[in-house]
This record gives structure tokens, C-alpha cells and sequence, in this order.
């Protein structure tokens, strides 16, 4: 079984080769130039390369999904004593069902987890057997007609929040200044939790630096090395935060307070912008401060996305600037903004005092 998956964890493992830095995969030395002394020297070195390039076909994020999966699967595959390529369709409907009763995940959850299997096979060569299978389509759609299909997004983060937040935090301190900060990043920003908060260990080139930080007669600008949809440095997004002066909300006041703290302390351009502020440590201290104030919504990274862009949509924001500023490349903003049902009964009623009386 083992033999069977190794093509596939070359490519999902965290690589270990030279080059490797952690931004977005692996970066490439053009000044060193491949040395060798025969054909078979070459031959091996460019097949180390082939494996190196292979590993940074996919980010970092990706890896981590894929690894899940399949971990997921082998597990499945020992239990039933499955070799995991070739799989058939009989086998693949197994899973299925294994995945809703046994593993309770919902119905995208599912669809995605069938991607290890199409990726096994193509990793060794051999026909996946999924796309265009009738017998597995016609269980995926019981599947969804029985468990259904219903995706619940993040909680919206909300003005209201952010003030609740803001009077329980101190902000002469660094830590919650750095809080504070984050919270306007991200929901003037439309920001993904990756984009402005470290899952682990603080990548330089891809965390947001001080340098990365530009004063603006209006504000500030923060310019972006990396996004879910910039994997490839072929250009730089730049998040604005205006200066409302006298707001309680105002987004440059909290980032000229930081780089304030910052220089105080004498740190360097290319310190992380944010200290060492985590994702976990970040949502931990927000649900804290939320729960000591009884409310009920638990807050995540991409509450300050979705909260964000239900802010747009409620003031009147046109779709395609919605887009741009949260940087969507197709109409999945649609499923981060939420209609507030008030404002639906606004437009109903002019629609029905628009109607001729008889």
C-alpha cells in the first residue's frame, strides 16, 4: 500500500529540499547553475529538480488539505484492507457512505474528500475513476437529497462587535493594539485569516511586514506579498484604511498607535507588522472578550471577511467594487455577504407603493 501512495505524498509532504523557504512552496537560485560531471550526474540532478518543482506545484494551504485527505483515506483503506490505487467505483461509493456515516461530514465536505482519490491516480499513472461515473453521481446525489446541502458561513463580524471589543481591550498595550489592529485589517480589508494572521511559524515575504506598511494623505496602505489568489508574485494587492478622524472605528489611528509602539521599541522594517500575533492566540482573545460580554456568536478569521462585505453590500456598495477590494477573481463573494432581511422589506415596499393602485 505503501508503494502505492508514494508519488502522492512527494507532492503533499512539507518540503525538505534546497530552495525551500516556506513562501508559497520554494524559491529558485538562477545564480547557481547545476554542475555535473556526466550524463547520469545530470541526469540525477535534474530529477531531483523535476521533484523539488513538483512539491511547489501546490501552496503550502493545499498540502495541508490534501494531507488531510489522505490520512482520511488510507485509514479508510486499512479498515476494509483496500489497495488504494487502483480504486474501483464500487469501492469509491464505500467511501462514500463511510464519510457520511461514519465520519458525519457534510455534503461539500464529501465532495471535496474525493479529490485524494483523483489525485492518487494521477499521481501514478492510472485512470481515476470518479468523474463521469454514473453509479457514484447517483449516490453523491442521495447523498445531498438525504443529509442536504446547506453551507452556514462564518458569524458576521459587525460594527457592534467591534465596539464591544474595542472597550475591553487596553489599548496601550502592545499585544492589544496589535488585537485591535487586526480586527480593522480585516474588516475594512474583506481579509482571508491568511492574509493578515500567521498560522504557525512567521514566514518572512509572506506575513505582513512594517515595510509593507505606506503612509497615505488619506490613510495608510498595506501591500500584500501573497493571497490565496496572488500565489505566484506576479503582482502586489494593496489593502486601504482610511483615516476617519474622530471615529471610534477608524483604522488608521490603530495602525499609526502600532507603528508608534514599533519604533518606540527600535524594530527593524522587516519585523512582522503584527509582533507575534497567531490565528489561534487572536480568535481565542476576541471569543473571550465576546463571551464575557454574553454574546453568542462565535467569531472566526473569516467573520471579519464576511462581516465586512455584508457591510459593503448594506451601504450600497456595487458588486464589482465589492470584488475588487475583497480580492474575488469569480462571484464567490456572493456567498460571504448576507442580505439583511429589513433591507429586502425596503425594497419590496417601494416595489409595492410603486404599483399603480388600481
Amino acid at each position: 500500500m505503501a508503494t502505492m501512495v508514494v508519488h502522492m505524498t512527494l507532492l503533499i509532504r512539507s518540503p525538505t529540499v534546497v530552495g525551500y523557504n516556506g513562501y508559497n512552496g520554494c524559491t529558485h537560485d538562477t545564480t547557481n547553475k547545476i554542475s555535473y560531471s556526466c550524463g547520469e550526474e545530470l541526469r540525477a540532478r535534474l530529477y531531483s529538480s523535476v521533484q523539488k518543482y513538483k512539491a511547489c506545484g501546490w501552496s503550502e494551504g493545499i498540502k495541508r488539505t490534501y494531507r488531510t485527505q489522505l490520512n482520511c483515506f488510507q485509514t479508510f483503506c486499512e479498515l476494509l484492507d483496500l489497495a488504494l490505487v487502483p480504486f474501483s467505483a464500487d469501492n469509491v461509493c464505500l467511501y462514500i457512505a463511510y464519510l457520511v456515516d461514519v465520519k458525519s461530514f457534510k455534503y461539500c465536505t464529501i465532495v471535496n474528500y474525493l479529490n485524494i482519490i483523483k489525485h492518487l491516480h494521477k499521481a501514478n499513472g492510472v485512470e481515476e475513476p470518479i468523474s463521469g461515473n454514473w453509479q457514484i453521481q447517483k449516490v453523491l446525489n442521495g447523498v445531498r437529497r438525504s443529509i442536504g446541502d446547506a453551507q452556514k458561513g462564518a458569524e458576521l463580524m459587525t460594527p457592534r462587535l467591534l465596539l464591544i471589543i474595542k472597550a475591553n481591550l487596553d489599548l496601550n498595550s502592545q499585544n492589544d493594539i496589535c488585537i485591535w489592529s487586526a480586527c480593522l485589517m480585516g474588516f475594512y480589508g474583506l481579509l482571508r485569516p491568511g492574509n493578515f494572521l500567521h498560522s504557525g511559524k512567521y514566514v518572512e515575504h509572506r506575513d505582513i511586514q512594517i515595510c509593507d506598511v505606506h503612509y497615505h494623505r488619506n490613510g495608510y496602505v498595506i501591500e500584500l506579498q501573497w493571497t490565496k489568489t496572488v500565489q505566484f508574485r506576479e503582482r502586489k494587492l494593496n489593502i486601504v484604511l482610511p483615516s476617519i478622524v474622530g471615529h471610534s472605528l477608524c483604522p488608521a489611528s490603530a495602525i499609526k498607535e502600532l507603528l508608534h509602539f514599533h519604533f518606540k521599541r527600535g524594530a527593524k522594517e522587516d519585523a512582522p507588522l503584527l509582533c507575534n500575533l497567531s490565528y489561534q492566540m487572536f480568535i481565542t482573545r476576541i471569543n473571550s472578550i465576546l463571551i464575557s460580554n454574553d454574546v453568542k456568536q462565535h467569531i472566526t478569521g473569516h467573520s471579519f471577511r464576511r462581516g465586512g462585505a455584508t457591510w459593503c453590500l448594506r451601504i450600497g456598495m456595487s458588486d464589482s467594487m465589492i470584488k475588487d477590494i475583497g480580492m474575488w477573481k469569480s462571484d464567490a463573494y456572493l456567498r460571504y455577504t448576507e442580505v439583511d432581511l429589513s433591507r429586502i422589506f425596503d425594497i419590496v415596499q417601494s416595489f409595492g407603493a410603486s404599483l399603480p393602485p388600481r
